[in-house]
């Protein structure tokens, strides 16, 4: 069994910092597939989860971020969760 020092401990917990360079003009841009636009706005869809299939025996809401364009509020289907698509297509075309 190896023993590490205080240094090696810190090293090993302390987060590294790489820094990355991304030539963006070869990214393409996402728009809204249903009006065009280029900005979105973070939003939060909620999931009621069941007493049932819960873990701990309580109902629960749960959380998930997803974006919605800045101009219609349109969700692409790309920033749905898995599983989404189809009731997403119900629900927008109301």
């Amino acid at each position: 069994m190896s023993r590490r020092t205080n240094k090696q401990n810190r090293m090993m917990d302390s987060p590294q910092s790489t820094t990355v360079n991304v030539d963006l003009s070869n990214a393409s841009d996402v728009t809204c597939d249903n009006c065009g636009n280029y900005t979105f706005v973070p939003v939060m869809m909620m999931k009621r989860l069941s007493a049932i299939l819960s873990p701990t025996g309580q109902e629960a809401v749960i959380p998930i971020q997803s974006f919605a364009c800045n101009a219609c509020g349109w969700i692409n289907k790309e920033f749905l969760p898995t599983g989404q698509d189809e009731e997403a297509d119900t629900i927008q075309s109301r």
